[in-house]
């Protein structure tokens, strides 16, 4: 064969194996490639207190005979002594305690009574039933909106006319005043079956009640009221009894003991309203007045009446010759919780019409009883 195609092909061959290979070379593992080209070491173990041995360094001259030829020889850098695994005494580091953990927090006191609390004041306690009483009223249910006023009345902490008490009377009186005049159900109503033959004079006697009453409970014409057989008419089955404190220039219509009205009145100057206990002896719509032996009638501006009369007569216990006074309304609004009279008890005109209507007429049973007091 021509040297011209001998060299060629040999030399063609050798690069084709040293392709071969770099590409056997580049697939072996990372970790045998670095162990392969990793310079051999020789750990000399060094015992305790003596000096450390340090291996002779290979001659870079004279390589070893079997090893395989280097293809360049690296540049002079300095190389970091290998490893020696020395048994020295590693330092003690400064045992530092550890910091103690913070006390536990203690739990705040809790009274032997947390699962029962106490009572809120008797303020507050009487401020939520007026609330709730109130909220009864927006829905109508008026029964209980009273009873829940009526708590408030009985609470220990609160004192007769105090502002609960004011309060909680208003709202008594106000809800009472609905039963008085409207058909609205209430505890104290009771029913009756109107006869043949029958009148509502005859139904009042027998009721122990008034013609105004009838007609204000049962929506009944004021003019020409018109029953017939077979009807049921309702009145109110109570004890009425009524009281006047001078000092808060107020007079209370109770039912037995229970508040049911609350009224605010003018008294006599110059303490001229007594005191005592009296009754109900006569009643009269557009009183004339008598003073100084000459008698005003009614609508005359000397007569300061208005428009009814409720008279007083004393009862025992109270001096006989205080005779002539009354309960009557008044044409100056504006003397209502003042002492501006001539000693009886003014009220309101339409006020003084709504308790007349309901004050039995004398004889018709047991007077009405009236306590005034200072």
């Amino acid at each position: 064969m021509y040297w011209y195609y001998k060299y060629p092909l040999i030399l063609l061959l050798v690069l084709l194996g040293a392709g071969i290979l770099a590409v056997v070379w580049r697939s072996l593992p990372d970790s045998f490639t670095a162990t392969v080209g990793k310079p051999f070491t020789k750990v000399v173990k060094v015992v305790r207190g003596s000096a450390p041995v340090v291996p002779p360094k290979p001659a870079s001259a004279a390589p070893t005979r079997n090893a395989p030829p280097s293809p360049a020889e690296p540049p002079s850098v300095p190389v970091p002594a290998p490893a020696v695994r020395v048994a020295r005494p590693e330092p003690v580091p400064a045992v530092v305690p550890p910091a103690p953990p913070p006390p536990p927090a203690v739990p705040a006191a809790v009274p032997a009574t947390a699962a029962a609390p106490s009572p809120a004041p008797d303020g507050d306690e009487a401020t939520r039933f007026i609330e709730a009483a109130r909220k009864q009223v927006e829905g109508f249910n008026y029964v209980a909106a009273r009873q829940l006023a009526a708590r408030v009345l009985a609470l220990p902490g609160v004192t007769e006319f105090d502002p609960h008490w004011l309060a909680a009377a208003e709202m008594i009186s106000r809800i009472n005043t609905v039963f008085m005049t409207s058909e609205t159900v209430s505890p104290e109503r009771k029913a009756y079956t109107v006869q043949s033959g029958d009148s509502l004079s005859r139904i009042a006697a027998r009721l122990t009640t008034t013609v105004g009453a009838l007609q204000r409970l049962n929506g009944l014409e004021l003019t020409n009221p018109i029953i017939y057989p077979g009807n049921v008419l309702y009145t109110l089955n109570v004890d009425w009894r009524i009281r006047v404190v001078k000092s808060k220039f107020l007079l209370l219509l109770l039912n037995g003991k229970d508040l049911y009205r609350l009224y605010h009145v003018g008294v006599g100057r110059e303490n001229k309203t007594p005191v005592g206990t009296f009754v109900v002896s006569s009643k009269v719509i557009h009183p004339a007045w008598t003073r100084a032996g000459r008698s005003i009638p009614f609508g005359h501006p000397d007569n300061p009446l208005g428009t009814h009369w409720l008279g007083l007569s004393p009862s025992a216990g109270t001096e006989s010759t205080l005779s002539g006074y009354g309960i009557h309304g008044t044409w100056v609004p504006d003397s209502i919780g003042s002492a501006a009279s001539e000693g009886c008890v003014r009220m309101l005109n339409d006020q003084i019409r709504e308790l007349f209507d309901f004050v039995p007429e004398p004889g018709h049973g047991s007077a009405v009883q009236v306590a005034i007091e200072d």
